[in-house]
């Protein structure tokens, strides 16, 4: 895990950047085996006729967004949005209860058509609010899907104020995002309260694209061309998507 960097006002964005960078590379070397395990396994699934889906809340649903009707992306990536746990929701602070809320990770399934064989990435840097823990325990129990977590274990460390399990500890395959406690890279020196340079929203949407990603090569190795989305401001890129749409209707779930 990098360490929060203590800089001045001069150079708070550089250092802010540059943690970027450096926690991308600690990303890049651990997770990559893992990133590529993830998207054969959603390959394997997709060949065998399931489904794919996403969910994440609040800052977490903005990655969930990425991987949805998206140019570059997967064709059959389903999103799940919650109501009420989106940044855009008035008054926002409401998210935060909502996404404590136990119980209702049960009515959101209800009309989900998620079943057996399927997979489900549940994005949640802490994975321990209740309603992505309690998602990601239902739709494994209940419905049978194979659970992909990205999340931090960093969080790991407040399970002593907690209850229930963690993410972690329901997910089939986890994904580390490496993203420090409390989401911020840099503080200023000085006695300052100021701790800014949230790092989730950057590395998450790299890691949703790279499982993405991986899934495709997954699917064009085994001979199967990989469902992606092609630009609509290209010559012929909305005519294959309209294509790609129709051909994969059974499995697609946000039309």
């Amino acid at each position: 895990m990098v360490d929060i960097k203590r800089t001045t006002t001069k150079h708070l964005l550089s250092d802010y950047w540059t943690y970027l960078g450096e926690m991308f590379g600690e990303v890049q070397s651990s997770e990559q085996a893992t990133v590529a395990a993830a998207g054969e396994k959603i390959a394997n699934s997709i060949v065998a006729g399931h489904a794919l889906w996403c969910f994440g809340c609040t800052h977490s649903a903005l990655l969930v967004g990425e991987t949805v009707y998206r140019a570059g992306g997967l064709v059959l990536a389903n999103p799940i949005f919650a109501p009420g746990l989106w940044p855009g929701e008035r008054p926002v602070t409401r998210t935060s209860r909502l996404e404590k809320l136990p119980g209702y990770a049960q009515v959101l399934l209800a009309d989900t058509k998620i079943a057996a064989g399927d997979v489900v990435v549940v994005i949640s840097t802490s994975g321990w609010n209740a309603m992505p823990v309690e998602f990601a325990k239902l739709a494994k129990a209940e419905r049978g899907a194979y659970i992909i977590a990205i999340t931090s274990s960093a969080y790991l460390a407040l399970g002593a104020g907690k209850e229930g399990p963690h993410l972690t500890d329901i997910a089939d395959l986890v994904i580390d995002n490496h993203v420090p406690i409390g989401d911020v890279s840099v503080e200023l020196e000085g006695g300052s309260d100021l701790q800014m340079g949230p790092v989730s929203t950057f590395v998450g949407v790299a890691l949703v694209n790279g499982v993405m990603m991986a899934a495709a090569a997954a699917l064009a190795e085994q001979g199967v061309e990989p469902p992606t989305f092609s630009s609509g401001n290209v010559p012929g890129g909305m005519e294959r998507n309209l294509r790609l749409l129709d051909r994969y209707k059974d499995r697609i779930h946000y039309m």
